[in-house]
C-alpha cells in the first residue's frame, strides 16, 4: 500500500499540472475574447459607404477615394463609339482642379477613361490593352484610363497624385445594374 505522503505528493503534482493547464486555457480564452470584441467594435462603429461616380452611359460605378471625391466626367464627342452607339471615351476631371486650367472640356481633360474589348491590341506597343493600362474587365468591356497631361494643367504632382488614385479606383469599377 502506498503511504499517505506518496498519495499527497502525487496529488500535489497533478494539481500543479492541472493549474498550469487552466491558466493557459484561460489566457487563450481571454485573448480570443479581446480580439473578437475589438473586431466587432471596429466593424460596427461607423460603416464606410463607398462613394461612386455613376457613369450611366456605360452602366458602371467608378469608386471615388477622398482624393478624387469631386470627380466628374463627360463623353468625349471626338472619340470612338461602340457598337451600342455610346462613346468609348470619357473626359475625366476634378472640380478642385478646374480653376487651375485642368477642366474636362473641349476634348481635353486631366485623364481619359476608356472602354474597349479586352482583346484589343494597343497600336503603339502591340500588346493587348489589358497589359498596357491599369483597369478591369466588367462584362464584355475592359475599362481603363490614361493621363492626358494637358498643357494647361501646371503641376506635375497633380498628375502623380491623380495617377495613384486612378490606378486604385479603376480596378474597383463595378457594374451598375440600376441603369440597365
Amino acid at each position: 500500500m502506498r503511504s499517505l505522503r506518496d498519495i499527497l505528493t502525487k496529488f500535489g503534482t497533478n494539481k500543479i499540472a492541472l493549474l498550469a493547464v487552466v491558466v493557459v486555457v484561460g489566457a487563450l480564452a481571454t485573448s480570443g475574447w479581446l480580439v473578437y470584441r475589438q473586431r466587432m467594435s471596429s466593424s460596427t462603429a461607423t460603416p464606410q459607404t463607398a462613394a461612386y461616380l455613376d457613369i450611366t452611359e456605360w452602366s458602371i460605378k467608378f469608386p471615388l477615394s477622398s482624393s478624387i471625391k469631386d470627380a466628374y466626367y463627360m463623353p468625349n464627342i471626338h472619340g470612338s463609339y461602340g457598337v451600342d452607339g455610346r462613346a468609348d471615351q470619357m473626359l475625366f476631371g476634378l472640380k478642385s482642379l478646374d480653376s487651375h486650367g485642368c477642366a474636362a472640356a473641349n476634348d481635353a481633360a486631366p485623364a481619359l477613361l476608356f472602354r474597349t474589348s479586352p482583346s484589343q491590341v494597343d497600336p503603339v506597343s502591340g500588346d493587348v490593352v489589358t497589359k498596357d493600362y491599369p483597369g478591369v474587365t466588367v462584362g464584355s468591356y475592359f475599362y481603363g484610363y490614361s493621363l492626358t497631361r494637358s498643357t494647361t494643367c501646371q503641376a506635375a504632382t497633380t498628375f502623380q497624385k491623380l495617377d495613384a488614385a486612378l490606378k486604385i479606383a479603376v480596378k474597383g469599377i463595378v457594374p451598375d445594374t440600376s441603369h440597365k
